[in-house]
């Protein structure tokens, strides 16, 4: 793990790296860590008495899973991208989740194909762990209520039940989460992707956003009720963004024609950006790499040569022809036959 000092000026910014695989570099926020030693910490404190907290081996388990949920959603978003014919860069680990910086081509099927990636790994997940589930403990075992499945601790007789419960849980959790029609949730981006090839991209890009804000103004007024406060910072994260996509389209900053990078890592607001030049993907960086380094190859080895070959001559004339070895005889030859080669 190393810090990424590339945005050390800005605290809201800091992030660590913490690796990289199948090409893309995985970061995690700051306020992540901070966040997840707060969650810690809150378990090591005694419990109120009549309150059932979870213990510390039970909340490191729960952390645990839960990244390897959200890690494993964005490759997905990533994986969509480059199956659609776009390119992949970097995932960021947030408080608020995970943010893939992606770049897939400027249609509606590259977009809904990357989009639809990222829940498809929950699907997964609870299609997978809910089986086990059914054929391990009986369909009872299933809890069809995410929520019920949380914060009720360890209590079954069996602990394999328990975690794989609570992983269920998690990802289904973040399944509905994400398809809410919130802009820009997976849920609005699917939206957008659907209404993109009738209405064009504009029209489509309007519709998506006033159907965000709706969303986002009803799942604000459902976490004040219920006392989710987690709900309500979605809700205003993808209220305030659906308010600057529409402010950017009536700017006249977003068009049809844009041809935009789906950047994740800009908190699902590249559309909030002027139009940049797309940056080369994966696969071409690796191919002019492999280009350069064949080009120092091959410039290193025709300067040995040259070298050598000034060595015979200066020999010649020292010596003479009958100076030379039968080597540097073949040598003289091969260089004689690609300067001819290279004049005619």
């Amino acid at each position: 793990m190393r810090y990424d000092g590339e945005n050390k000026d800005n605290p809201l910014q800091w992030r660590l790296r913490i690796g990289r695989l199948f090409g893309i570099t995985v970061f995690v926020h700051l306020l992540f860590l901070v966040g997840a030693a707060i969650v810690v910490a809150q378990a090591l404190m005694p419990a109120q008495e009549g309150y059932y907290k979870p213990g510390v081996l039970q909340t490191f388990g729960e952390l645990g899973i839960l990244f390897l949920i959200v890690l494993v959603h964005e490759f997905g978003h990533c994986f969509g991208a480059r199956a659609s014919g776009g390119e992949a860069e970097e995932i960021l680990l947030r408080p608020l989740g995970g943010l893939a910086s992606v770049h897939p081509q400027h249609t509606p099927r590259a977009h809904f194909i990357t989009t639809a990636a990222g829940p498809l790994v929950n699907v997964i997940f609870c299609v997978v762990t809910g089986a086990f589930l059914a054929l391990y403990a009986g369909l009872g075992a299933i809890p069809w209520n995410p929520l019920t499945a949380l914060g009720i601790g360890f209590q079954a007789r069996d602990p394999v039940v328990e975690w794989v419960t609570v992983f269920y849980a998690l990802s289904y959790i973040i399944l509905l989460f994400n398809l809410l029609p919130i802009y820009p949730l997976d849920g609005g981006r699917l939206l957008h992707a659907l209404l993109w090839p009738k209405h064009g991209y504009r029209d489509a890009t309007m519709i998506a956003t006033w159907v965000g804000l709706v969303g986002a103004v009803v799942l604000g007024i459902l976490g004040i009720l219920l006392n989710q406060w987690m709900m309500v910072l979605i809700a205003g994260f993808g209220g305030m963004t659906c308010y600057y996509d529409r402010r950017a389209l009536r700017m006249g900053a977003l068009e049809e024609t844009s041809e935009f990078g789906y950047d994740f890592s800009k908190g699902y607001q590249a559309f909030d950006e002027p139009v940049q030049a797309r940056k080369p993907g994966y696969w071409q960086r690796r191919r002019t790499a492999r280009a350069e380094a064949r080009q120092v190859r091959e410039a290193d080895e025709l300067r040995r040569q040259q070298e050598e070959v000034d060595r015979i001559l200066s020999k010649i004339r020292r010596e003479g022809m009958a100076g030379l070895t039968a080597a540097e005889r073949r040598i003289l030859q091969r260089e004689t036959e690609r300067q001819r080669a290279g004049g005619e």
